[in-house]
């Protein structure tokens, strides 16, 4: 918001509230879109594997069609 000399600024009670928000959904679709892309990985059938154990679960539990049936080898980071 640019103020113009002379002009003062307007209380806005709900401004953050409603920033937090968009900030919030904006993660949320990027987040959505990332677990996508990385299912759409691991249906290839990698040889490697390498996440966090929690990203890990997350896709065997909730990406339809993913499994670590055939996986080689799989590397578990803890760096959450």
């Amino acid at each position: 918001m640019v103020l113009e000399e002379g002009e003062e600024r307007k209380p806005c009670s709900n401004c953050l509230p409603k920033q937090v928000h968009t900030v919030l959904v904006q993660i949320k679709a990027t987040a959505d879109k990332i677990i996508n892309v990385q299912a759409a990985e691991l249906w290839t059938r990698p040889d490697v594997v390498i996440g966090t154990p929690g990203r890990l679960l997350d896709h065997l539990t909730n990406s339809a069609g993913v499994d670590f049936d055939d996986l080689e080898f799989l590397i578990i980071d803890e760096a959450e």
